[in-house]
């Protein structure tokens, strides 16, 4: 038995696999204490908790740094680069809007304290003497005063020789602060990078390291944490460095939809996943794309991560007004407590309340009618905004709608059309409680005339964490020209980040023999300040000439290349994905052939039910269908609704649909 969690910031989805088994379950989270969301769950799914086989992702690191709910945590430098991490690349947030105002930082100046101390580029330098020492203890009273209750220390050039790092680093813990060290984190070069990752994690440390520790002492089993990379580690590792797992959710979310793509013979896909807090979404060109440089909430996090694209705008966002009276929706997100207005607790107006006001959403609807919700109450909310717009609750519910869109559609742009792909060759795996009700207006935007939406979306991002492998990455800045002379040396290397990545998964009880070693290289043209990652082969300037082609649309093959880090990935072999889910009908042999076969077309079913539903300023009448009742091959047009469990989705007026064998809905554009 496995049990695939993720934990939201409205709700905690679970995914049990048991032998042909599949169940899912939502709950809501519990923000004050996240861990006791999981419990419950788990209890619900008659699971024996201490016992529990559990694999868990979660977006209570994503949130924090979306709504800036971590910390404090101070800072411990060099001395003259307190205010590097303020500083950053100098590089506006957008290069045409003059107003634009970058995000603060993590740590507050008040925070930031210099050593004096040196490391060269070439590992030479000035140690950390005494002195300095014994300024660093007498801090102790000082950051306790100032409420931090974690630190980073980053210091220039530790990635050369981190002794300096070391030292201030014991010195800090005899104050019983957790303290991060930027070069064990992050072993490679640029400062800003290294640095911003390092006060990222001391900034979840306290956070994440109490709500891992106190879900470990309930689950004593086995709890493993999905990473950003799609490698889950062991629970114990997450908590000294949460930063591996900022993007840990929205991580098992792209898992699961590639494997799924595969499984419907789709090559170019693009997960789009909207939960409560925020919206992830990823571009798939046949596997998952990671990346070795994120930023999350304006945040540079420098670890191996899936390459996706993160806004606040999800069910729970908050719609309000900005200073110049524009309409602003998130990313501030009612969570679970008190949630939308519509849940009964909270006052302020959401993007799920304003789905209600519009009928896209109905009581007795959410969670097979097990979540309560108060229409009256989210249309009291809607009222006192739309009166500020001097606008009806129908009226404002319809801007919310269309703000919350447009952010999405500046994230879906962002994976695609800015990075040179073309979104009407791509189809929209779209999953997450919310994504269902807003992908074919989205899809139509971007001229995309395919989605897919598998069974149970509002649970899809932990069934991808249930299938994730255990593994670990390991680099090393090496700064070497791409000449054969070198390849001995590389050789090196690789096998002794290898041996390092391997000994650490088998001290967390993983058999090295199965294991899968993967080896890649970041290489740039001589002079340049970016790099490209290219898998590794015997001729690694041929492929960086072929990677820069395909990025750029030509190549330097005249310039000097210079291999700059070296990579390894060691992991277990991947899961399959399951070859039906519940509520799948018929076979699902005709998704094992590698595409979804067509199915003799059927007639709709009759709907559950009619209801009014207010679209493009009309209110239209609009049946609705169980989802678990539809049968292969039955074909609808829009507009649409499908009910079920864990979310609904709405088909627009000039969209049809059809259900595959295992379940999956497919919503293509009529033409």
């Amino acid at each position: 038995m496995l049990v695939g969690v993720d934990t939201g910031g409205t709700f905690t989805d679970f995914v049990l696999i048991e032998g042909g088994r599949v169940v899912f379950l939502k709950v809501p989270s519990t923000p004050a204490d996240p861990g006791r969301s999981v419990v419950e769950g788990l209890k619900k799914l008659g699971v024996n908790v201490p016992r529990a086989n559990v694999a868990h992702g979660s977006t209570v690191a994503t949130n924090a740094l979306i709504e800036r709910k971590g910390g404090p945590a101070a800072l411990v430098t060099t001395a003259g680069f307190e205010d590097l991490i303020e500083i950053g690349r100098q590089a506006r947030p957008d290069l045409y809007d003059w107003n634009a105002v970058p995000p603060a930082p993590l740590v507050p100046r008040r925070l930031r304290f210099g050593l004096r101390e040196r490391t060269h580029a070439d590992g030479s330098g000035q140690p950390l003497g005494q002195r300095e020492l014994r300024k660093l203890r007498r801090l102790g009273a000082r950051l306790r005063r100032l409420g931090a209750r974690s630190a980073a220390v980053c210091f220039l050039h530790s990635y050369r020789d981190g002794n300096n790092e070391t030292k201030a680093g014991r010195a800090l813990s005899r104050l019983g602060l957790p303290v991060t060290l930027s070069h064990k984190l992050v072993g490679e070069y640029r400062e800003y990078e290294r640095f911003s990752t390092a006060c990222a994690n001391a900034y979840l440390q306290p956070l994440m390291g109490g709500y891992i520790a106190r879900l470990s002492r309930e689950i004593r089993g086995e709890l493993r944490v999905l990473k950003s990379s799609g490698l889950t580690s062991p629970a114990g590792t997450i908590g000294d460095e949460p930063v591996h797992a900022a993007l840990s959710g929205p991580a098992g979310g792209v898992l699961a939809a590639n494997a799924l793509s595969r499984r419907l013979g789709i090559v170019q896909g693009i997960a789009f996943d909207m939960g409560g807090t925020s919206t992830d979404v990823c571009l798939m060109n046949g596997e998952v794309p990671f990346t070795v440089e994120s930023r999350l909430a304006g945040v540079a996090v420098k670890v191996p991560a899936v390459a996706l694209e993160t806004v606040g705008a999800g069910g729970g966002s908050i719609a309000r007004l900005d200073p110049g009276g524009a309409l602003r929706v998130g990313p501030e997100s009612a969570g679970a407590d008190p949630g939308p207005a519509c849940y009964g607790r909270g006052d302020q107006p959401t993007v799920t309340d304003a789905n209600l006001e519009l009928g896209r959403l109905r009581a007795g609807e959410l969670l097979g009618g097990a979540l309560h919700v108060d229409p009256d109450r989210a249309r009291r909310a809607l009222g006192r905004l739309g009166r500020r717009l001097s606008m009806s609750p129908a009226a404002c519910a319809q801007g919310i709608v269309d703000v919350a869109n447009s952010n999405m559609e500046r994230a879906l742009r962002a994976v695609s059309l800015q990075r040179g792909h073309d979104p009407r060759f791509f189809t929209l795996i779209c999953y997450g409680g919310a994504g269902g009700l807003h992908a074919c207006v989205l899809a139509s935007s971007l001229g995309i005339s395919r989605i897919v939406i598998p069974p149970s979306a509002g649970t899809f991002s932990a069934l991808g964490v249930a299938l994730a492998s255990a593994g670990r990455d390991e680099s090393r800045t090496v700064l070497l020209p791409a000449a054969p002379t070198v390849s001995r040396g590389l050789e090196e290397v690789y096998r002794e980040l290898e041996a390092r990545a391997a000994g650490a998964l088998a001290r967390e009880g993983l058999d090295p023999k199965p294991v899968v070693f993967e080896r890649s290289a970041d290489l740039r043209y001589r002079g340049q300040s970016h790099e490209l990652t290219v898998s590794h082969t015997a001729d690694l300037t041929h492929a960086f000439h072929e990677a820069y082609r395909r990025r750029y649309g030509e190549s330097r093959e005249d310039s000097e290349v210079e291999i700059v880090t070296l990579r390894v990935r060691v992991r277990e072999r991947e899961r399959s994905f399951p070859s039906s889910l519940r509520g799948a009908r018929g076979s699902p042999r005709a998704l094992e052939r590698g595409k979804a076969a067509r199915l003799a077309p059927i007639a709709a079913p009759p709907p559950a039910l009619v209801s009014e539903v207010l679209i493009d300023g009309r209110r239209l009448r609009v049946p609705s269908y169980h989802r678990e009742k539809i049968p292969p091959g039955a074909r609808f047009k829009g507009p649409a609704r499908f009910l079920e469990y864990s979310s609904t989705t709405l088909l627009m007026p000039g969209w049809g649909g059809w259900a595959d064998a295992a379940g999956n809905l497919h919503l293509e554009k009529r033409s």
